[in-house]
């Protein structure tokens, strides 16, 4: 069951590559092998399942959902308050994939989860903030980044939690 994990609004780009697809790399399962995505790779531009992706810098990892964690680190380079979104998309394909997210800070701390893109109790709530997702077990997660470092997201199943 593959699936895409979006992560965007961490910096200001000052130049605009080409869209960015990254491939996920083995090993990735835990946080000392966590796959590194660079600054390089984020961009902007149109992109339909991204919201305001002209505007906010983003890449975009397809993962297999292999049924393993997937660990990946990312840099935030500048301090102050940098919104940000994690958002997980195309995962309804014939089979029910309920993802879970849950970030680190550099240390490796947890600092918080997220599992649906609403916190409704069945599986037709409000997915409008989310043009990319079909299913509202789709995770979507914001937060703000107060201090530079490199940080971490984690994913799985949710009945995985990582």
């Amino acid at each position: 069951m593959k699936f895409s994990l979006i992560i965007a609004g961490l910096f200001t780009l000052v130049s605009v590559a080409q869209a960015s697809v990254i491939q996920e790399q083995e090993p990735n399962n835990d946080i000392n092998t966590a796959q590194h995505i660079p600054v390089a790779a984020f961009t902007l531009g149109y992109n339909p399942i991204i919201a305001n992706s002209d505007t906010i810098p983003w890449v975009t990892i397809e993962g297999t959902g292999d049924g393993t964690h997937d660990f990946y680190s990312f840099l935030v380079p500048n301090s102050g308050m940098i919104a940000s979104f994690f958002d997980i998309d195309d995962t309804n394909r014939g089979k029910r994939f309920d993802s879970f997210l849950t970030l680190y800070d550099p240390n490796g701390n947890y600092l918080t989860h997220q599992d649906d893109v609403d916190d409704t109790q069945d599986d037709v709530g409000d997915i409008s903030q989310d043009p990319g997702s079909n299913t509202r077990v789709d995770s979507y997660m914001t937060y703000t980044f107060n201090t530079p470092g490199t940080y971490t997201i984690a994913h799985s199943f949710e009945r995985q939690r990582a």
